[in-house]
């Protein structure tokens, strides 16, 4: 049985929690107030008004998981996921960006009672009811909603792995469990991949089904459509890729491996392919819309499945048989100079010799070169590396004059 004076502490340590949110409520109430109204309406809002929004305020959003689902890791993981993404999104408010994270509670709070305010409640309820118009909208909770379907959207996309689970996530507002106030409710879940093995070159290999989760909607399973010259006939195909693809796919870009498969899903959605002599698949794919490299695939069993990745200066590529035939580089080589995986190919300074420059725009490679923002194809940029390098090498090859 606790003592009275342990009471008493418990009772003072909920008073000064109390107190705490209290004022961080108030404050928030304060900023999202006025980014609404583009003015100082807060100072115009009544204290008994004040009070009432606290009162019946909508309670702090709660993410919900499957607990025998989702490991203690996941949830923690997931859990800084969303709060990153939903503490760097804003809204596009009618004077100007509205934090994401006030409208949870203050805003939809101040939204919800603020714009129904009669002229017989307070004197000031038509001036509170104008600036808060351009937020009352359908429109703006249509934004609402879109904006944190972009956050689940990027932490799916941050944690989804087409071999071992994809991540959704939904949103619904519904009573809080004390039945006296509203409540965000962030339903996370976790859906099975589709998993089938195929045998190719008598060898019984893995692979899944590709397919991305759109939040507050289910998976859309890619398909190939009828009539794709090589691929299909009269009836549409999944796709399938091999645990080696995926693989590959990360080694030879060491990028994150959740957006380099819905990466993968926007590929195959758009289809750039060619088919090469001996009937395989050259399916372009792209990150952040440049052409990286390409997936070999084949038909089997009326379902394309992508059996391996190439990066775009790698042999098998159209592009990489031309660095070949203009430099004389072969594999080994290419290994050797790393230029092989995407992140250590734009670890270079290629762009400050021009000779070796011209050849790899003349290989196919040059967009490449163009990107700016290498943050968004390198998971870290690590040491620049001389593009004298290159240029050195190639004076040692027989096949090829610097």
């Amino acid at each position: 049985m606790k003592s009275k004076n342990q009471k008493i502490q418990e009772k003072n340590h909920l008073a000064r929690i109390k107190k705490k949110y209290r004022e961080e409520f108030f404050a928030n109430l304060k900023t999202v107030c006025n980014i609404m109204a583009g003015y100082d309406l807060y100072s115009r809002l009544p204290i008994a008004f004040r009070e009432r929004l606290y009162n019946r305020r909508f309670h702090q959003p709660k993410i919900v998981y499957d607990e025998k689902i989702f490991s203690p890791k996941e949830i923690k993981e997931i859990n800084a996921f969303l709060e990153a993404g939903i503490g760097s999104t804003f809204l596009n408010g009618p004077f100007g960006p509205i934090p994401l994270h006030l409208i949870f509670v203050e805003g939809m709070t101040l939204i919800a009672f603020g714009i129904q305010l009669k002229d017989e409640d307070y004197p000031e309820a038509k001036e509170i009811r104008e600036g808060l118009k351009g937020v009352g909208t359908d429109e703006f909770q249509a934004e609402f909603y879109a904006k944190v379907r972009e956050v689940l959207l990027i932490v799916g996309s941050l944690i989804t792995s087409l071999d071992r689970a994809i991540i959704n996530g939904t949103m619904t507002h519904e009573l809080s469990e004390n039945k006296l106030a509203l409540r965000y409710y962030i339903k996370m879940q976790k859906l099975d991949v589709i998993k089938e093995d195929f045998v190719v070159d008598g060898e019984k290999r893995p692979a899944y089904r590709v397919g991305w989760a759109y939040p507050f909607h289910g998976v859309d399973w890619v398909e190939i459509k009828p009539d794709q010259k090589g691929i299909t006939k009269k009836n549409a195909i999944p796709v399938f890729i091999q645990s080696h693809a995926i693989r590959r796919l990360e080694e030879r870009t060491n990028l994150m491996p959740g957006i380099l498969q819905l990466s993968l899903y926007n590929s195959i959605r758009m289809l750039e392919y060619t088919v090469e002599k001996d009937g395989k698949l050259l399916i372009t794919y792209f990150y952040y819309e440049k052409k990286i490299g390409y997936f070999v695939g084949t038909v089997v069993n009326e379902r394309l499945l992508l059996q391996t990745f190439l990066f775009i200066t790698n042999n098998g590529t159209p592009e990489g048989r031309k660095l070949t035939k203009l430099t004389g580089l072969n594999p080994l080589d290419k290994k050797y100079l790393a230029i092989d995986k995407l992140s250590t190919f734009l670890s270079y300074n290629i762009n400050d010799n021009e000779v070796v420059k011209q050849i790899f725009i003349q290989a196919g490679c040059g967009h490449l070169l163009e990107i700016e923002n290498k943050s968004l194809f390198l998971e870290e940029e690590g040491k620049e590396i001389s593009v004298e390098t290159i240029a050195q090498y190639l004076k040692t090859n027989p096949l090829f004059a610097i």
